[in-house]
């Protein structure tokens, strides 16, 4: 449920974007290979979900409480699964951090009481601000500071709006304690 979300994000202390995938051991070393749908925003007493939905053109966001893999790779026991931390590179932190407020974008197919929304941006009380994109062609688009703004203009392209509707934009913020 979205108010969950929602919840958990006024009290979790975030250490980790996570990033599903699997090792890809066909060339001279091993790589890691992103599965490029879901992004995980990782707190010590759960997981947020973002997932590319409705053909890439909507952003789930819901909890998790583990990395979750579809089935079929689950049981291939040739499939090394592993998610990639890279907290580092977007949360910037020397220890946990705390949301201080989401920007959720919504169109004529997003579905907010469902957790689906446009594109969402996430800030963090150190400073950092994370952008989820769900619209490429290799699944999320993970951004940074300005991302959302760039995004925000280039999608108000009345081609983008006569296709998805007009976009509009909310701002929520946690009751921190």
């Amino acid at each position: 449920m979205w108010s969950d979300v929602l919840g958990f994000l006024e009290t979790a202390r975030f250490d980790d974007l996570l990033l599903p995938g699997w090792i890809d051991r066909t060339g001279p070393f091993p790589v890691h290979r992103l599965l490029g749908f879901d992004a995980y925003l990782k707190a010590e007493g759960g997981l947020v979900r973002f997932t590319s939905v409705n053909n890439h053109g909507g952003l789930h966001i819901r909890l998790a409480g583990e990395i979750e893999y579809d089935e079929a790779l689950r049981d291939d026991p040739d499939e090394d699964l592993v998610a990639a931390s890279v907290g580092s590179h977007y949360l910037a932190a020397s220890g946990p951090v705390r949301c201080t407020a989401m920007r959720l974008f919504t169109n004529n197919e997003a579905v907010p009481e469902a957790g689906i929304f446009r594109a969402a941006e996430l800030a963090f009380d150190n400073g950092s601000v994370v952008f989820f994109d769900p619209f490429w062609i290799d699944g999320i688009r993970i951004g940074t500071t300005a991302a959302a703004d760039l995004w925000l203009a280039e999608h108000h392209a009345p081609p983008l709006q006569a296709a998805f509707g007009l976009l509009q934009e909310t701002t929520w913020r946690p009751n921190l304690r």
